[in-house]
């Protein structure tokens, strides 16, 4: 996708609707361009696709704006747009309303070149051009790499120690090379694996951490692209690279997958000014070493910095490096080097401690005040050879210890060796989760203003917000906005403490649409969607876990449903086809390869999790034991699996494969058929054992008959409302569609009471135990610790979709993608007086701001231009008033319903 020209375009007039009262203030009419971007790409750096696509976006105050028609001009300088030339490609003057996702269809794109682009947009007020932007191309075909792998084992490696943990110390790479002439242009592709930073003559490339992105190594790697242009010279030059172990490395052997010791690929391509070049790659003529001050280092465990091994100038020409040794040729890792679409993972928020105190033992605890992803930037005043550990933990146990049973095997602990010299420091190949860190081996106390927590996480515009006049529900959506980005490092994650951090996939089958409501993950869920099929076998089984660094094969249905619908969700919210159509027939070997193993008179018999993580009825345990509590695993399957097949039907359409359509529809029919013949009670007017569980989803993915949904129904509030007041009793799979169900079966009230509860089980029950992320389990205060992380999102289900669509009533059409055709209408909850919420949509900003007051119902909503809403007003006897609107922003009154 990409985010381009920004159009601003006045208000242009007052519409009048009827059945509200509406006020707004006409305004001039004039229209301005901002600077576009390409696919979405922050520095839109190495794009090595052919045919890269556009998009725009348009913004006005005004009234009823649409776009009429768009130009987009592509050359090889911005001199020659400015006199309206384009020497790569001109679309001409296309009739259409599209701003999203134009393939370019001009001249073939070179390698390395920067390419400048501008968008002509005419509009119902006039026509704008944009600004001039541009992106970097990468390298445009595999036969253009000289560069080889290079790295090479080392006598400090351990990589399968008693204690399984491995400890390889980073590598140092370096080549002093010269330039003999004067630079036009310098840009350098590299892949340091598992995580790199890159020096050019001392001077260190961007702004990136723990790059490149994770991937499935043995299938495909990442490379990254630099224009160092202004950071090289005519004459002497070096280039140095550290190689981190990052994911690439097995941190536990055996337990984990590995892919071998770190290595490098980097390849400098150099223009001169007199038409000149020469390319610098990775070969044996590189020197490396691996005793430089970064040691061992460990997502899990940590990292090991040793000032007193600091090495000055050796990234820069000319150090005299002694003691460093050739590199080797090493096997390459993956059959594919491909660009990283996906922005790389920054330093995107800083956090500064609440407090800190000193133990009875001469320890120090801080408390960062937020449970938070990242690590300490610290200034340090040690004594040489004076050893500083920071470990970390997001509990304490008690006032001067930090409880460590929830990160099992983890060290979680960076050292510091200091040397004779102050010094600001920071690791730079691990990360923590941690509200609290123990600080040892200092001889004074540190000072709190010598400490920043760095927020780390996937480099993503902030998309929503969202606060009301209850501060429960503000204080869950704080947990979830931070739990979320806590949980994106290159690919969503389960948990960023303990010894895990995996991609399993059902944690995020519909947690991945309500998180796109808060932050523009669409390039990262892209990227995952890719990383799933990439693990899919020959047999067709895809793994649980995307990237496959844990091979856990479940062959179930209900994990692997993530495929699919974090595939849709992203054709939904931001109108990108791309992963279903490339992924439609590894998706459709799937979807027969469990009808033809596991199916039996039309029911899926295999199921791995079940309902995972139902609020257990014994605070100590981890999973009920209470068999009427728990849904079977058959039924759920099935479900599941009738809903893939109503999925399927909808892409093979979407992806063109239309002669697939017939065939997923007899697939769903025939599974809702057995479904039902083999769980209705029909006398009963219920599913199977009666779960809340097993009725949610039966009513929401469609499988119930019409002539029973009240009934079943029925039994979802009749079990609900058992406890005074109503509370949750859901799994990770129930809760995925509760709120939205309850709401939209005509029981908001459960919704709204379940979701302000702050008695076990709830999220608010959560927060008043000092939550400030999402608990792994309804009691993780509690539960035997090998599973109560402290930042899990996996239990948020619908619940922030249900704040978006419901309680701000941001939603749209049935037939739309993208929010082209948006349906405003809030539920409002009886004892909410006021919601504030927005939404940056790839069309623009959707604005729902309604309060209660007066005895009267107030909202203000804004529409982004280029597209229209169906508004629904609530009245005083609970109906509403609809009608179309436009652009624009509006404010409307009716007698609020008491």
């Amino acid at each position: 996708m990409a985010l381009a020209a920004l159009l601003a375009l006045a208000p242009i007039g007052v519409a009048q609707e009827a059945g509200a009262s509406t006020r707004a203030a006409a305004k001039p009419n004039r229209a301005t361009v901002a600077a576009p971007q390409v696919e979405s790409l922050t520095h839109a750096e190495g794009i090595d696709c052919p045919a890269p696509r556009f998009s725009w976006r348009l913004q006005a105050t005004g009234r009823n704006v649409r776009q009429t028609s768009y130009r987009i001009r592509v050359a090889t300088s911005p001199s020659l747009l400015s006199r309206g030339r384009a020497d790569m490609w001109d679309s001409g003057t296309q009739t259409s309303d599209r701003s999203l996702y134009i393939s370019y269809a001009g001249k073939p794109l070179a390698s390395g070149t920067r390419y400048y682009w501008q968008v002509e947009v005419g509009t119902t007020v006039g026509r704008c051009t944009s600004a001039v932007s541009h992106w970097l191309t990468g390298l445009m075909s595999p036969g253009e790499w000289q560069a080889q792998w290079i790295g090479g084992s080392f006598g400090s490696d351990v990589e399968n120690p008693a204690d399984r943990r491995t400890r390889v110390n980073a590598r140092y790479l370096r080549k002093d090379f010269t330039i003999p002439g004067n630079i036009r242009q310098a840009v350098l592709y590299i892949s340091g694996l598992g995580l790199y930073k890159a020096y050019i003559n001392g001077h260190q490339l961007g702004t990136q951490v723990l790059a490149p992105g994770p991937t499935n190594y043995d299938r495909e790697v990442f490379y990254n692209t630099f224009d160092v242009t202004r950071e090289l010279r005519r004459g002497a030059n070096a280039i140095g690279v550290v190689i981190g172990n990052g994911r690439f490395m097995a941190m536990r052997s055996p337990g984990m997958r590995g892919f071998g010791l770190p290595r490098l690929l980097a390849q400098l391509v150099v223009t001169t000014t007199d038409g000149r070049r020469m390319v610098v790659g990775t070969d044996t003529t590189w020197q490396m070493m691996a005793d430089g001050p970064i040691q061992t280092n460990n997502e899990f465990d940590g990292e090991v910095y040793n000032a007193r091994k600091a090495m000055d100038g050796w990234g820069k020409a000319g150090y005299q490096a002694r003691g460093w040794r050739q590199a080797e040729i090493v096997k390459r890792p993956a059959p594919i080097v491909r660009a990283q679409l996906n922005p790389n993972i920054h330093v995107m928020d800083s956090v500064r401690p609440r407090s800190i105190y000193r133990t009875s033992d001469g320890r120090y605890i801080m408390d960062m005040g937020q449970n938070m992803v990242g690590w300490l930037r610290i200034r340090l005043h040690g004594n040489e050879g004076d050893t500083l550990r920071l470990r970390f933990a997001e509990r304490l146990k008690d006032r001067d210890s930090l409880f460590m049973l929830n990160l099992r095997t983890a060290l979680v602990t960076d050292t510091y060796i200091a040397d004779h010299r102050p010094a600001v420091w920071e690791p730079s190949f691990t990360y923590h989760g941690f509200r609290y860190v123990e600080l040892s081996g200092f001889s004074h106390q540190p000072r709190l203003e010598d400490i920043q927590g760095q927020v780390v996480y996937d480099q993503m515009a902030t998309t929503g917000s969202f606060e009301c006049s209850n501060p429960v529900l503000n204080d869950i959506f704080h947990c979830a906005y931070w739990g979320i980005r806590g949980n994106y490092r290159g690919i969503p994650t389960d948990c960023p403490q303990r010894d895990e951090r995996l991609g399993w996939l059902g944690d995020h089958a519909t947690n991945s649409l309500g998180a796109s409501y808060i932050y523009d993950a669409h390039l990262l869920y892209a990227k995952w969607v890719r990383d799933i099929a990439l693990t899919q076998r020959a047999d067709s089984v895809v793994c649980d876990i995307a990237p496959r660094y844990w091979s856990v094969y479940g062959d179930n249905v209900t994990w692997p449903m993530a495929w699919y619908t974090v595939a849709g969700m992203l054709y939904d919210q931001y109108g990108d086809e791309r992963p279903i159509t490339e992924n439609y027939e590894g998706m459709k070997r799937f979807m027969l390869h469990i009808r033809n193993r596991y199916c039996s008179d039309g029911i899926i018999t295999r199921d791995v999790y079940g309902d995972w993580c139902l609020p257990p009825e014994s605070p100590e345990l981890i999973h009920s034991k209470d068999s009427t509590r728990i849904t079977r695993g058959p039924l759920l399957a099935t479900a599941a699996y009738y809903r893939l097949c109503r999925l399927m039907e909808r892409f093979a359409t979407i992806s063109a494969h239309t002669v697939d359509e017939a065939l997923w529809r007899q697939l769903a029919d025939d599974t809702r058929a057995a479904f039902n013949r083999h769980f209705l009670q029909t006398a009963e007017g219920y599913y199977d054992n009666n779960t809340v569980t097993a009725n949610i989803l039966a009513l929401r993915w469609g499988l119930v008959p019409d002539d029973q949904v009240s009934r079943v129904f029925g039994h979802v509030v009749t079990k609900m409302t058992a406890q005074n007041p109503p509370h949750i009793s859901t799994g990770v799979l129930g809760t995925q569609e509760i709120m939205r169900g309850l709401t939209d079966y005509g029981r908001g009230d459960i919704a709204y009471q379940i979701a302000t509860n702050t008695t076990y089980p709830s999220w608010g029950f959560m927060v008043a135990h000092g939550a400030t992320t999402i608990w792994e389990l309804w009691n993780g205060d509690t539960a035997n610790p090998r599973m109560n992380s402290g930042n899990h999102i996996m239990l948020l289900g619908d619940l922030i979709i249900w704040y978006y669509q419901y309680l701000a009533g941001i939603r749209q059409a049935a037939d739309s993608q993208a929010y082209r055709h948006i349906v405003l209408r809030p539920y409002v909850a009886d004892g909410l007086t006021h919601v504030n919420a927005s939404y940056r949509s790839p069309y623009g900003d959707i604005v729902s701001r309604w309060r209660i007051e007066g005895g009267r119902f107030h909202w203000q909503f804004t529409i982004p231009a280029n597209t229209t809403a169906e508004v629904y007003v609530p009245q005083a006897d609970g109906s509403y008033h609809q009608a179309h609107y436009g652009s624009g922003t509006y404010e409307v009154s009716a007698p609020a319903r008491q």
